[in-house]
């Protein structure tokens, strides 16, 4: 959990130095000096408690922008005029972010969505699974309404597999709130970033993002090439969602997920991150590099060491690794590290952006970079 806590440091990627970030950990001081030799404008880091947000004693005027409104953040500012956060009311975001309530959206307002049921007993989950056989589908996916990046979502490949999960579920419970969908074989995964603002809604950036076969986020493809007539489709299609959201009085940065399956048809709503994601906080880096570099990709990966290694030496392994040129580079933008004391160990994640002019250059560093085989005293 501490790891995961630690991707707050994702803030240093767009705040100004005259902004003030809130975290919950300190950052390591040699990744801190990386950055600033990199270019970046650190901002005060203030370290908070876990669960307690900051109390200011001159009662200035203070903007929050949050990666997520939450019922902590709305207590915060409600009935405090000198306190404001950036972004829609929390019981609009708390429904945004649940599956179940994007989908039936979608469907009201005539979006394509996949093939799947809502599921509220075993008898309805069992004809479901059927419904979805009969139509084709080799594999299924059950969701519950919340979950991000591979979590709260279950594939399922078979019919025993599917068996076994459903004497799972009922087991626990006879009446349940699941989502059952068709798995559609896809081309492409698309991410589309929206502001939407009272006045107006805006279309950031659209990327195609690196997913596994169990749904799990690995990357982002930030120059990714579309056809002409699928990003008109998909403009369109975002911007409408882009201005449902805006009538309903969302007000921020919204990220939308999208596929696009084998036979080259678009969903353009599998889910809504109704908060700042990965690629929020890159964007501005990624601006600067654009008019540079033809290719840009984000990476991470998990390693353990027998013994803690400062950020400096790891660096310089990786360097030595990868191998970046005058073309072709790298940067790491997050650096985590956690201590495992029962087994003597220390984990760690380690998020890097790669850019370069060479594509061929840019794909060996990103295969060097995530090779599983490749332990850490061999960067």
């Amino acid at each position: 959990m501490d790891l995961i806590e630690q991707q707050e440091q994702q803030l240093l990627l767009s705040a100004k130095s005259t902004d003030t970030i809130l975290l919950r950990h300190n950052p390591d001081k040699q990744f801190l000096s990386y950055l600033a030799k990199h270019g970046f404008e650190l901002p005060n880091i203030q370290i908070v408690n876990n669960k307690t947000l900051p109390e200011d004693r001159e009662h200035r005027q203070i903007s929050l922008v949050p990666y997520l409104i939450t019922e902590e953040v709305d207590l915060w500012t409600r009935n405090t005029p000198e306190r404001s956060a950036i972004g829609a009311p929390y019981d609009l975001v708390k429904k945004l972010n649940n599956k179940f309530f994007t989908r039936q959206m979608a469907i009201n307002h005539e979006f394509r969505t996949t093939v799947g049921y809502f599921c509220n007993d075993e008898q309805e989950l069992r004809e479901a699974y059927t419904s979805l056989r009969n139509a084709g589908f080799e594999k299924c996916v059950l969701k519950i309404p919340y979950g991000a990046s591979g979590k709260g979502l279950k594939i399922i490949t078979n019919e025993q597999e599917f068996l076994t999960v459903c004497k799972f579920i009922t087991r626990r419970s006879h009446q349940f709130d699941l989502l059952l969908e068709g798995w559609h074989p896809t081309q492409q995964c698309i991410n589309a970033q929206l502001w939407i603002d009272p006045t107006s809604v805006k279309l950031l950036a659209v990327t195609e993002q690196m997913i596994d076969q169990n749904g799990v986020y690995k990357g982002t493809h930030f120059t990714p090439k579309f056809s002409t007539s699928l990003m008109e489709q998909y403009r369109t299609e975002v911007l409408r969602l882009g201005s449902i959201l805006q009538q309903k009085g969302y007000f921020g940065v919204c990220g939308v997920d999208s596929i696009v399956d084998t036979n080259g048809i678009l969903y353009p709503i599998i889910e809504i991150n109704a908060r700042f994601t990965q690629v929020t906080y890159l964007l501005p880096v990624v601006a600067k590099l654009i008019n540079t570099y033809s290719f840009i990709f984000s990476r991470y990966i998990r390693f353990e060491t027998r013994s803690p290694q400062a950020f400096s030496n790891l660096y310089e392994k990786l360097h030595k690794r990868l191998s970046p040129d005058t073309r072709n580079g790298f940067m790491v933008y997050t650096f985590v590290r956690g201590t495992l004391p029962e087994q003597s160990k220390t984990r760690y994640r380690l998020f890097v952006l790669f850019y370069g002019s060479d594509e061929e250059k840019v794909h060996n560093m990103i295969k060097m970079f995530i090779d599983e085989h490749v332990g850490v005293d061999q960067l």
